[in-house]
């Protein structure tokens, strides 16, 4: 008996060495077991998931895009119905165009490069959200959101723009000291974009950190109230050529014509930059360096632009103006002295001398030019310049002459009356308030 009770507690030991030593083996193949079906439901819930993201070959939505275009000419329309005749620098519907232009070609580019990564994780958020929920992800959505609140913030900035510029009284020097500065800006901008030296980096504005911090953490929310909020803060991280446009508004002096300037631009911006937004995980390295150059060349010449503004501004002897005309327009010739006539007014581009010897002569205010553009009269005799407005919206409403001190906002059709005293022998330069057109009065 103790034998086989020894035995049997012998066998009994390793059996329960056996049991703990299977156990612990048992324990993960029973995990395992739970684990599996698991396993085998997860492939076939997230199989539908190529479905639900974006892919290149889906189509551009081009309701959205319509509506865009829409509120655009529904804006530029507004400018134009709009009275806006105490603007001391408005530049009406004409200009309006160009400003949207100007949008359209360059400022979606440069501005998808300063605030492009924002948009670009919003989107992203919601994408996961929606693979997540088993819903479809449409990335319309937050751009539309995006740009609508940026229309909204810069409206009301452009508006609070021109409203300071009216408080602040813009002399045509101070006027011309912005466009320069704004132009040299705009030509950095254009040389760092080319990569010519590394010094034209500095040009670009670097937010505060605690701002940049607090965008990308609002681009990181997964509700569509985030784009929104970031492009109306958008207005903290200007473009270059936003800037400009800034510098543009503040010129205006008027509430309304900041606002519709800042308007259009951001409405030209936004078709670019929602394509390039709708794709912006979809272009690669070398078409985003394409687009770069293209924009490099095109504020280099709104560069050229704003500095020859400027110069007439400042009645340069040289700018781009006065080269053309001596090239290309033998009207820019030293004019011929006319002969004294007793009428009251002479024919255009001459001056003639009634019988209280004042002379008289008269220019035909167009949307893009003064006609004529060279006049000759006489020195020593007083003058009386009739400046005449048919149906008149362009920036050429507002004339400028430095020379004599007169700045005028013309009215759309009428008759404007400038008595001039007698003049030295020399040149009466005058130009429209943003520097593009200009003319000149010969006294010989």
């Amino acid at each position: 008996m103790g034998k086989r009770a020894k035995t049997q507690h012998a066998h009994a030991k390793p059996t329960k060495t056996n049991n703990q030593q299977v156990n612990p083996a048992q324990r993960p193949e029973t995990n395992h077991l739970k684990v599996s079906p698991i396993a085998q439901v997860l492939p076939s819930q997230t199989a539908p998931a190529p479905e639900v993201t974006s892919h290149p070959n889906q189509v551009i939505p081009w309701n959205s895009l319509g509506l865009l275009i829409g509120l655009g000419l529904g804006l530029l329309l507004l400018a134009f119905l709009l009275p806006t005749q105490n603007s001391s620098a408005w530049e009406g519907f004409g200009s309006l165009w160009v400003v949207f232009l100007t949008g359209l070609t360059t400022g979606g580019l440069s501005c998808m490069a300063v605030q492009g990564g924002l948009l670009a994780a919003s989107i992203a958020q919601r994408e996961e959200e929606a693979i997540r929920e088993k819903t479809k992800a449409r990335d319309s959505l937050p751009i539309l959101a995006f740009l609508g609140a940026k229309l909204v913030a810069y409206v009301l900035l452009g508006g609070l723009l021109g409203w300071l510029g009216s408080l602040l009284s813009m002399t045509p020097t101070v006027q011309a000291m912005l466009t320069l500065l704004a132009g040299l800006f705009m030509l950095a901008t254009a040389f760092n974009l080319l990569n010519l030296h590394p010094i034209f980096r500095y040009v670009v504005i670097q937010p505060p950190r605690r701002v940049m911090k607090f965008l990308r953490r609002y681009s990181k929310s997964e509700a569509l109230f985030a784009p929104a909020l970031l492009g109306f803060f958008t207005i903290l991280i200007p473009c270059g050529t936003t800037l400009a446009m800034e510098a543009l508004a503040i010129s205006s002096g008027s509430l309304i014509a900041g606002a519709l300037v800042m308007g259009a631009f951001v409405l030209g911006t936004s078709p670019l930059f929602f394509v390039l937004g709708y794709f912006a995980t979809r272009l690669g390295s070398v078409l985003h360096a394409r687009f770069l150059k293209v924009a490099a060349v095109a504020i280099l010449l709104l560069a050229v632009i704003s500095i020859n503004s400027a110069l007439n501004l400042l009645d340069s002897p040289v700018t781009l103006n006065s080269i053309g005309s001596y090239l290309f327009d033998t009207s820019s010739k030293p004019a011929v002295q006319p002969q004294v006539s007793a009428q009251p007014t002479a024919a255009l581009g001459s001056g003639a001398t009634t019988q209280s010897n004042v002379q008289e002569v008269t220019i035909n205010v167009t949307n893009s030019s003064y006609e004529p553009e060279n006049i000759a009269v006489k020195s020593g005799q007083p003058l009386r310049i009739t400046l005449v407005t048919n149906k008149t919206s362009g920036c050429t409403r507002s004339i400028v002459f430095r020379s004599l001190g007169i700045q005028k906002v013309l009215p759309t059709t009428g008759r404007t009356i400038l008595d001039v005293p007698a003049q030295a022998p020399g040149v009466i330069h005058y130009v429209c308030s943003m520097g593009m057109y200009s003319g000149k009065i010969t006294v010989i």
